[in-house]
């Protein structure tokens, strides 16, 4: 088998996600129970989450902010599709790094074995459902480990910067196999099929590289570099998903350089593949999430989230083709608002589960069904604003709110204030393009874009 570059021909082309100018899925079908959150005296930074069948496992790191002071790393469990939650202690200690990025990740092969990776050459497996953890031994590969990702309990792989390992033992023995000699760049997300048959998906550009022989030979597929990078777009890939089968997900965001006005915007992608990364369809561009920071689908649903858009998921039902918001509303807490959505996650019985987090507090959440309705859905439509561009103050004709926020283009909070009169100062703003959230009761129930020109 040789190594072989299959480039797609055709133009580029972007699919723009719409905006809706009001938001009919604040009706608020779900809510989200809250079931685990910080304990007193500590500091929660939530990496990862993962959910398989009835079982749900999150990497924390987790300092403690009293004595005897420690900084480590924990795993927290549930066993009843999020709804109840026990933390393990591994024992690991967390080891500052400075400002090197730092990556966790689980994979959950059925609803007792799975296996979790991350900082610091960290290897663990648990066989009886995460109630106790062992600790793997790894050959040396460099102390980041990116993905995991088995078949079976026994069968499975690890990638890293370094390289990537294989094992056909659950983690007795493992083989190593260092980077590919014609990788651009390191692989970020893996795939184990079975019988032989791993995958990875390179950082920043791609291709997918498949092997059926565990990595005696290999191929690639088709690199997405050439989607978006000219003198104004470059696409930046961050990871991929495999849905099932041959069927591949790869986010990220573009970096769009505005030469008139001088100015840098993001804007999250999503590009399909369904024949293993051998080609991409046109890539899928969202107006109004940065980037695509988490993915979850459950059947032709998919759940799409940005960690620096506070309170609003993108949802699919035609499994990609269009987008709508769902916004998050927290039983009992109705004022809750977290800055981060760090990731998010299907149970077996299509219950979704959210971990966010906000200046070192973090919470656990799975969606109910519920029959509230937000209130003044009526008057949605009828809400109007002005004036647009706004130099000093926006007025709001139509109080369907109790709290509004600006979003500038980065997805940065840069204003947040109580609706009383109906009026909101923006004389401090910067000039430039905004987007202005209303809330009631927690609850965002309309969204708009509005120029601020002091």
């Amino acid at each position: 088998m040789k190594n072989r570059l299959i480039i797609r021909a055709g133009q580029y082309i972007v699919i723009a996600l719409s905006f809706v100018c009001f938001c009919r899925i604040a009706q608020a079908q779900f809510v989200w129970q809250i079931s685990d959150t910080t304990p007193s005296n500590h500091w929660y930074e939530l990496r990862t989450l993962s959910c398989r069948d009835g079982s749900c496992i999150a990497w924390i790191h987790d300092q403690l902010l009293v004595a005897p002071f420690s900084s480590k790393w924990i795993l927290t469990h549930s066993s009843d599709f999020g709804a109840t939650w026990h933390t393990y202690d591994p024992e690991i200690p967390h080891i500052y790094r400075g400002n090197a990025l730092i990556y966790m990740a689980i994979d959950q092969i059925d609803s007792e074995n799975a296996y979790a990776v991350g900082d610091s050459g960290i290897a663990l497996r648990t066989t009886n459902a995460g109630a106790t953890w062992t600790k793997l031994t790894l050959p040396p590969v460099g102390w980041v480990l990116y993905d995991v990702s088995f078949s079976d309990p026994l069968h499975g792989m690890i990638c890293s910067p370094s390289g990537t390992l294989t094992t056909s033992d659950g983690g007795v023995s493992w083989d190593s196999v260092l980077r590919l000699p014609s990788q651009i760049s390191f692989p970020i997300s893996c795939h184990s099929y079975g019988n032989g048959r791993f995958s990875e998906f390179l950082w920043y550009y791609g291709p997918v590289y498949t092997t059926t022989d565990s990595w005696h030979s290999y191929d690639s597929g088709s690199s997405l570099m050439h989607f978006g990078v000219d003198s104004m777009h470059h696409f930046a890939w961050r990871k991929c998903k495999w849905l099932g089968g041959d069927t591949l997900l790869a986010m990220g965001n573009e970096i769009y350089s505005d030469t008139i006005k001088q100015q840098t915007y993001y804007r999250g992608i999503l590009c399909f593949s369904y024949d293993g990364g051998k080609t991409w369809d046109p890539p899928i561009l969202d107006t109004i999430l940065p980037s695509f920071d988490a993915i979850s689908s459950y059947g032709n649903t998919i759940y799409g989230s940005s960690s620096v858009y506070r309170n609003v998921l993108r949802k699919s039902t035609d499994r990609g083709r269009t987008w709508t918001f769902d916004t998050l509303q927290f039983s009992g807490d109705t004022t809750r608002v977290f800055r981060d959505i760090i990731d998010i996650a299907y149970a077996g019985d299509g219950t979704l589960v959210g971990a966010f987090s906000e200046e070192g507090q973090y919470l656990i959440a799975h969606q109910i069904r519920t029959s509230l309705a937000v209130k003044h859905l009526s008057d949605l439509a009828q809400l109007n604003f002005f004036p647009n561009p706004a130099t000093t103050s926006i007025t709001i004709s139509r109080a369907v709110g109790d709290r509004v926020e600006l979003l500038d283009l980065l997805g940065r909070s840069v204003l947040r204030q109580e609706l009383t009169n109906g009026t909101i100062d923006v004389s401090s703003l910067a000039r430039g393009m905004y987007e202005l959230l209303i809330y009631d009761h927690g609850t965002l129930v309309q969204s708009r874009k509005v120029a601020v020109v002091p």
